[in-house]
């Protein structure tokens, strides 16, 4: 299901259009509300929600979990103060804290976007966040990560 991305202006005037594209997923929203986050066909864009071209995170890499669902981080957060964006492989299953200046929404990146060939992404001042799948919490030393095990029987029961 896809659908447009809007945002109250003021309480009288209603709702407004942030996006002319449709938009299959909403990762985040910049802890200012000046930026958004969203999956648009293939890829993962940055939009000013005060009108404006949008930046290109990376192309053909969206994605939100499928059968994995509720064990898999969102592809792109930001930190409560703004000062990191958290982005996720899900190739490499890790989680990425890339360094924002002040004002910056988004770390500087080529007109193609994030490659994902490449791990950690080629971005001045990324750390990898040690355990798979990382959700991060609004202080950036404090995450969760599932950790997920199987049990079976190994014996076989008969059943009468």
């Amino acid at each position: 299901m896809q659908t447009r991305i809007s945002k109250k202006s003021t309480p009288m005037a209603g709702l407004q259009t942030v996006t002319p594209e449709k938009a299959s997923f909403l990762y985040d929203i910049s802890t200012d509300g000046q930026w958004l986050a969203a999956w648009f066909g293939d890829d993962i864009k940055a939009y000013p929600t005060g009108g404006g071209a949008p930046i290109l995170l990376c192309a053909d890499c969206a994605g939100a979990g499928a059968e994995e669902r509720g064990v898999t981080p969102p592809i792109v957060s930001w930190s409560h103060e703004s000062r990191e964006l958290y982005l996720y492989s899900e190739r490499t299953r890790q989680t990425y804290a890339v360094p924002l200046k002040s004002g910056q929404p988004v770390p500087v990146l080529p007109p193609s976007g994030i490659s994902w060939s490449s791990a950690p992404p080629a971005i001045a001042g990324t750390r990898e966040i040690p355990q798979p799948r990382a959700f991060m919490s609004s202080n950036p030393s404090v995450y969760a990560y599932p950790q997920v095990s199987a049990h079976r029987n190994i014996y076989r029961i008969l059943v009468p």
